[in-house]
């Protein structure tokens, strides 16, 4: 039977910077609080510590709701898109936050299309998104498929796959469309990574486009600097390129403004350095904890500490 249950990534790492410091009452904003994995390791080691979590999955909500249900005093709970955080937070400022942009385990094995099962093309990560995957597969011109494979991260096959795609419609489960995928890619590059399905990378594409992911990361980092107290410490953790690539060049603007061009529209633009890299380098899992959890083989931390 295949185990469903998240497991956080990393928790050690997180912990080793952002459990809380004294006596002194800190506050946390968990972007991603899921079911509540690196928030309960935190709340366990850091008694002054108030959690302020937030995440676009309903059923993320519940779950952390009642895995954090000892801790009950000390937590608020926003179902909300990164976009959404300064108006959650109001006049409040953060001392530490935390972002884990992986997708979770119970989403993966739901029934909305996020792995190859047989099952209905959907990919929201939320019930206010109306996009579905299997309008995007099936509506998309041939053109528009090769842009949000691009934008999305694919670098090969691009004309292939959305020529294969657009001459199988309708296309109407994950395991369909992972076929469709899998036989437009030549058996030799198959063979490559045989651990990781050939269709992976279209998939990411596909639930990125639709779940606007790119563009909800980029609202948040661009409103961080504005809802952080002094010395906060930021925690992000990336999976694939894009989502670190703009991690990594904000973490450097922010550090070194006068010669990082920013990619970000911040509404204040920094005109002196705002802190500094905690991570020249981002941190990766030990072989340790990928043999335990698999998923967390690409995850990459990086960490930003804003001036006292």
């Amino acid at each position: 039977m295949v185990n469903t249950r998240h497991l956080p990534v990393m928790v050690n790492e997180v912990c080793s910077f952002l459990s809380g410091s004294g006596e002194k009452r800190e506050v946390l904003l968990d972007c991603t609080v899921g079911g509540g994995g690196h928030a309960l390791a935190l709340l366990s080691s850091s008694p002054n510590l108030f959690l302020i979590g937030i995440d676009r999955d309903p059923k993320a909500i519940e779950e952390s709701t009642k895995s954090l249900t000892e801790f009950k005093e000390r937590i608020e709970l926003h179902c909300a898109r990164f976009s959404q955080v300064k108006k959650i937070l109001k006049d409040r400022k953060v001392n530490k936050v935390l972002v884990d942009l992986g997708t979770r385990r119970e989403q993966i094995f739901s029934e909305k299309g996020f792995s190859f099962r047989d099952q209905e093309l959907d990919m929201r990560m939320d019930p206010d998104t109306k996009l579905t995957a299997e309008e995007v597969v099936n509506k998309s011109s041939c053109e528009e498929l090769i842009k949000i494979f691009q934008e999305g991260g694919v670098r090969r096959y691009l004309k292939k796959v959305a020529r294969a795609i657009e001459d199988a419609r309708p296309i109407k489960s994950a395991k369909h469309l992972a076929q469709v995928i899998e036989r437009a890619i030549p058996v030799k590059e198959r063979v490559k990574k045989p651990y990781i399905h050939p269709a992976t990378v279209y998939f990411q594409a596909i639930r990125i486009y639709i779940n606007q992911e790119l563009e909800e990361l980029k609202a948040l980092l661009e409103v961080l600097p504005l809802v952080v107290a002094d010395g906060a410490i930021v925690c992000i953790i990336s999976y694939h390129s894009l989502e670190d690539k703009l991690v990594a060049s904000t973490f450097r603007y922010w550090a070194h403004p006068q010669r990082e061009p920013a990619l970000l529209s911040f509404k204040k633009p920094a005109q002196q350095p705002l802190g500094t890299l905690l991570t020249k380098k981002p941190l990766k899992s030990s072989k340790e904890e990928i043999d335990k959890n698999f998923s967390a083989r690409s995850a990459r931390l990086r960490v930003f500490k804003f001036k006292e």
